[in-house]
């Protein structure tokens, strides 16, 4: 009886030292997935948690878009090239998304940069659900979001990237859309 008594003891020690490793190893690979996340997100973005100011940019229809408009409230900046062949596949998406967004075409920004007389399909197909700003390639909204890669879209809240990527399932769904 006292071997059967030894043996539950032992077994019961190894399942507590195997809890507690597995324990340990669950708060381990946490900390590796966040700081893989870090690693994945490519360096021409924006980091989370940066305040982007110097935007001073007309729409096409007239309205002015600065730093205090990026202040108010939840935001969704598209930033786009004429020249980006990724740019129009992401279209549809951002189109989609930018209508989901609260506060209509007067919370998105996109910003579509080439040269005069190009990148029309782009600034057609986001007209009515944003606003529409068309500047060349180095123009102020494109600088202020130091864009070299393009399509770059932001989740701005209050002047602070909140999330960032280049393509829009990149971005968490915007508050308040259908799931």
């Amino acid at each position: 009886m006292s071997y059967l008594a030894a043996t539950v003891v032992i077994l019961a020690v190894i399942c507590v030292l195997n809890l507690i490793l597995t324990v340990a190893v669950i708060r381990r690979l946490r900390e590796h997935t966040t700081i893989l996340e870090q690693a994945r997100r490519p360096a021409d973005l924006l980091t989370v948690g940066t305040s982007v100011a110097g935007v001073e940019a007309t729409a096409i229809d007239g309205a002015a878009v600065d730093d205090e408009w990026l202040r108010e409230g939840r935001k969704l900046i598209a930033l786009m090239s004429s020249t980006c062949s990724h740019c129009l596949d992401e279209l549809g998406n951002a189109a989609d998304f930018a209508r989901a967004m609260p506060g209509g075409p007067a919370s998105v920004l996109a910003v579509v940069s080439g040269l005069d007389g190009h990148g029309t399909e782009l600034v057609d197909g986001l007209r009515g659900v944003a606003t529409v700003v068309h500047e060349p390639e180095d123009g102020p909204a494109t600088t202020a979001f130091s864009a070299s890669a393009f399509p770059a879209f932001y989740l701005v809240v209050d002047g602070q990237i909140r999330n960032a990527g280049h393509r829009v399932a990149d971005l968490r769904a915007p508050a308040g859309a259908a799931a």
